[in-house]
Order: structure tokens, then sequence, then C-alpha cells
């Protein structure tokens, strides 16, 4: 199991993943009055097990919670969301800045459910899935697909509560 520590009972519980899928949700559908369709959740037990994207946001915990918040899209998604925000220039650095805003939106839902006991990090951003940050995690991380308009993205989550794991 990649040599993973930590397994589903020590991370989210299912009341935490329903904050990111309805963080996801709404989302798009303040952003765009669509609604994004969140599929169940699984543990991505490789790296594998990412979805291919061309743009990755990710946000980085610590405190109480350690772990991380990534956003991958493909570049359709992300160009027409930004249609749908009037904005009209698609570079990568546009792409980039709209899956680190992503992230960093799911992460701010998520603090006020997690209370501020969650520092977050600056949105760091990169092209590509995130295959890497699971093939580097110590625990399995938490993908949430997702489709929008027709395309594929997903929210991967990776969260650790240091009381919970310590006290286990």
């Amino acid at each position: 199991m990649n040599g993973c520590t930590k397994l589903w009972p020590d991370m989210l519980k299912s009341r935490d993943v329903e904050v990111f899928s309805s963080a996801i949700s709404a989302f798009f559908d303040n952003t765009t009055r669509r609604p994004a369709a969140v599929r169940s959740s699984y543990l991505a037990e490789t790296p594998d097990a990412m979805p291919k994207a061309d743009f990755s946001g990710v946000v980085d915990l610590g405190g109480r919670y350690r772990g991380w918040v990534c956003f991958s899209a493909s570049r359709g998604l992300l160009s027409h969301v930004l249609v749908s925000m009037g904005l009209g220039v698609y570079t990568d650095a546009g792409h980039l800045d709209l899956v680190g805003e992503i992230a960093n939106v799911m992460i701010g839902q998520a603090q006020r459910h997690f209370g501020d006991d969650m520092e977050i990090s600056v949105p760091r951003t990169f092209p590509g899935n995130a295959s890497i940050l699971v093939s580097e995690s110590n625990s399995l991380p938490v993908l949430l697909p997702m489709t929008w308009n027709g395309y594929e993205a997903v929210l991967a989550v990776q969260l650790i509560d240091s009381r919970r794991s310590a006290a286990g």
C-alpha cells in the first residue's frame, strides 16, 4: 500500500469529506452558476490513482491538522471557468492562478469546519497532476472526483488530525 502508515479511520470522517464536497459544488455554482457534480470519494492508494490533469493548485496545512488540499483540472475546464468569470485571457499563468484560487477557496471553507487550529499556506501551483504528492505522503489522500460542464477534475485531500493520530 505504498508504505503508507495512516488509513481512512485516522483521517477524514464522512462529515469532513462532505465539507469538501459541498465546497466544490458551491464554488462552481457561485462562480459559474453551474454546480459541479461530485462523485463518491475514495482513497488514492498509489500515485497512479490521481487522474490526469493539466494544472494543480496545492495548499499545505500545518498546526493541529497536517497535510494538503490539491485541486487538479484540465486546461479546458479552467478556460471555461475563466470565460464564465468574464475573463478573456487563457494563459498558463491564468490557469495556474485559477487552480491555486480554487484550492485556496476549498481550504477556506474547510477551515470554517475544522476551526482555527488549521494553519494554511499560500497556494502553490504547478503544471500536471498531483501524483507526486501522493507518492510523498505518509498517509492516503482522499480523492473527490467531480464533473463540471462535461470536464473531469479532482480535489485531493490529505489531512491528519495530529491529536487523533497521536492518541491512536
